[in-house]
């Protein structure tokens, strides 16, 4: 008799939370049309400080629209093409990245390297889309 009355209890039990949870809602958020919308994902994961970071940005663009003219903003920029240590790895005949770097090899890929980002930045820095170069 005890196991009916805890089975039919547990039955109820059961019921009352499918209830629940199909009166609350989709927990899936519907998705906007507006391509504009960023859309912040919070997990209780670790979290690097990167991704930390990140998400601290991204709320700020959120709260204010997106960035101002007068933020400013730190962008990496990388170029089609081998490092030096990329062909070094790649296969090379010197010992050592620093000979392959000190060979006339080394010496032509990173002369080549020098030019394209010069020329890069020269661009940038002729259509106003940048002030400054840090490295």
């Amino acid at each position: 008799m005890r196991k009916k009355i805890l089975s039919i209890l547990l039955c109820f039990a059961l019921l009352a939370s499918v209830a629940a949870c199909t009166t609350t809602g989709s927990a899936v958020p519907e998705h906007s049309s507006d391509s504009q919308q960023l859309m912040i994902l919070r997990t209780d994961l670790k979290l690097s400080q990167e991704d930390i970071a990140s998400q601290i940005k991204a709320e700020y663009l959120l709260q204010n629209n997106g960035y101002k003219d007068d933020d400013v903003v730190v962008a990496i920029i990388k170029l089609p093409g081998n490092a030096l240590i990329d062909t070094y790895l790649a296969g090379s005949k010197y010992p050592t990245v620093a000979d392959y770097v000190a060979s006339p090899e080394g010496q032509a890929q990173a002369a080549k390297l020098a030019a394209n980002q010069d020329a890069l930045i020269d661009e940038l820095t002729d259509k106003g889309m940048i002030e400054e170069v840090l490295y």
